[in-house]
């Protein structure tokens, strides 16, 4: 990290007088500059407030690199960002995510503690945020060979499901829906596709599976679909997805849709609002 990097990001906080920024000085300098420049409050200010956003990730991300930062303050950096781009999506979108190394990095997946088995929840519902919102973000992590360690995750994610027959509980089909929601996010690029054809015939086959439990994890199975579908683009990863089973595996959730459904919910709405 380029010292001029940091000198400047502290001007722009107004922290240039302190040699190191702790937390607590990061966060009240950009609470107390975020509320006076944001678009919202100032039509004005959108230029200075995106330079202080940017300017506290990067503070930011710094600490997340410090020996002394503890697992515990690492967590909760991540869910507070998970918080900002499930909340302000249309703030956040233009801007790229600029931790995706340093939020790999700390994603030990041989950390079997508690801490680090809630570092790869919350950091994994991370990744699938930051893309969902941007295009931008979702190239940021492909150019970050980011996609290596999602396929890692992915296989976590799997072992645990096949260990316990399926069974999403414990956090174990939220942490396999955000890896797959991650992936297919990535899918809808040809770069990001061709990352994942790399990952070899596991890839095709461990998406295929998860559709085996559409009963016990619907979550899971639904983000499974809409990877299928991303992937098929692409003719390497289409014939991969068949050589799986995918067809066999999809053909039977057709046959088990119910259009009438869906038509039932029409009409019953249209009788509420004539009743009204």
């Amino acid at each position: 990290m380029a010292d001029s990097n940091i000198s400047a990001a502290k001007d722009v906080l107004g922290l240039s007088h302190l040699e190191r920024c702790s937390t607590a000085d990061l966060r009240k300098a950009y609470r107390s500059l975020a509320r006076q420049y944001h678009p919202d409050k100032n039509s004005d200010g959108r230029e200075v407030f995106e330079r202080v956003q940017t300017a506290y990730e990067l503070l930011s991300s710094i600490e997340l690199d410090t020996s002394e930062k503890t697992l515990g303050n690492i967590i909760l950096i991540v869910q507070t960002q998970i918080i900002v781009y499930r909340r302000f999506p249309q703030v956040v979108e233009n801007q790229k995510y600029p931790c995706y190394t340093m939020l790999l990095d700390a994603m030990n997946l041989d950390d079997k503690s508690a801490e680090g088995r809630r570092l790869l929840q919350v950091g994994t519902q991370l990744l699938h945020h930051t893309c969902a919102t941007s295009p931008f973000n979702t190239k940021e992590l492909i150019k970050c060979q980011g996609v290596a360690k999602v396929s890692r995750l992915l296989l976590l994610a799997m072992g645990e499901m096949r260990a316990n027959g399926g069974d999403p509980g414990h956090g174990r089909g939220e942490l396999l829906a955000h890896v797959l929601n991650t992936c297919s996010s990535v899918a809808l690029f040809p770069g990001g596709r061709d990352a994942l054809r790399t990952i070899g015939s596991s890839f095709a086959e461990c998406v295929t599976e998860v559709l085996t439990w559409r009963s016990a994890a619907p979550q899971p199975v639904e983000a499974a679909v809409e990877l299928v579908a991303h992937c098929a683009a692409e003719g390497d990863l289409q014939n991969a997805f068949l050589h799986a089973g995918v067809l066999w595996k999809l053909l039977p959730m057709l046959m088990a849709y119910d259009s009438t459904l869906a038509e039932g919910e029409e009409n019953l709405l249209g009788d509420v609002s004539g009743a009204r």
